[in-house]
């Protein structure tokens, strides 16, 4: 798996439909990810996937975990992020 993380961390537990639908920590991760697939919106997001990495980009600074440092990229995107105007 791409994002390196369990069905669990990817779930909105808070969202009303995973209530209704009665999932909890103890749901197996298969039924959790056949529930994902036939319930989209209790997945987290946004998923944003560059090459063979993925990450959930919350809060919006995570984004940065995907841009290559070098590229120098990152630094303008902080400095977008940060400025007050």
């Amino acid at each position: 798996m791409k994002l390196g993380v369990a069905p669990h961390a990817i779930a909105r537990t808070d969202a009303d439909e995973y209530q209704a639908l009665r999932l909890s920590e103890r749901t197996d991760d298969a039924a959790l990810l056949r529930t994902l697939a036939q319930h989209p919106r209790i997945i987290e997001r946004p998923i944003l996937v560059a090459g063979d990495r993925a990450i959930v980009a919350r809060p919006a600074e995570r984004v940065l975990d995907l841009v290559p440092q070098e590229a120098g990229i990152a630094d303008v995107l902080r400095r977008v992020r940060t400025h007050p105007g």
